[in-house]
């Protein structure tokens, strides 16, 4: 199998993780959700325009993690393998976001898959023909050339 294939078997073996009902895993996280920026704000709602959805407030907007925040024996906890390291992520069951590379465009890919499931009532996991991930990639590749973002510092 070349790196192509590798990489869409590691998506899909993401994508079936999150098929595991959130009752089996506990939902509590260690670190606390980073604060919205203007940055982020405005990201958000391109992307909700990019999909041709409009953003309704009465939604919960996901809680943004740093994966540097994020134990991986916690993340592999809430992906659902064993894995060494944090990676991008969107985990629908504790509606979290999880970065390790703080891009825009990476940002973007997750909010979308944000957007599928709880705009759209997508499951990714049941996802067969992997319309998600096309999805999520070809909206991230409007924002391939974005500066970076700057992680939020958190506030106590």
């Amino acid at each position: 199998m070349g790196p192509a294939g590798r990489r869409i078997a590691t998506m899909l073996l993401v994508l079936l993780a999150l098929a595991v009902p959130a009752s089996t895993r506990p939902g509590r996280v260690s670190a606390p959700c980073l604060p919205s920026t203007r940055e982020i704000e405005t990201l958000f709602r391109r992307v909700a325009d990019a999909m041709y959805l409009a953003v309704r407030e009465n939604i919960p907007r996901p809680c943004l993690r740093d994966a540097a925040s994020m134990p991986p024996a916690e993340f592999s906890r809430l992906i659902g393998f064993k894995t060494p390291r944090v990676f991008n992520a969107y985990l629908p069951q504790i509606n979290t976001i999880v970065l390790a590379t703080w891009r825009q465009d990476a940002l973007a890919h997750e909010f979308v898959h944000y957007f599928q499931v709880k705009y759209q009532g997508v499951d990714l996991a049941a996802d067969a023909r992997d319309w998600t991930e096309r999805q999520a990639t070809a909206i991230q590749n409007l924002f391939r050339n974005a500066p970076a973002l700057q992680v939020p510092a958190v506030h106590r």
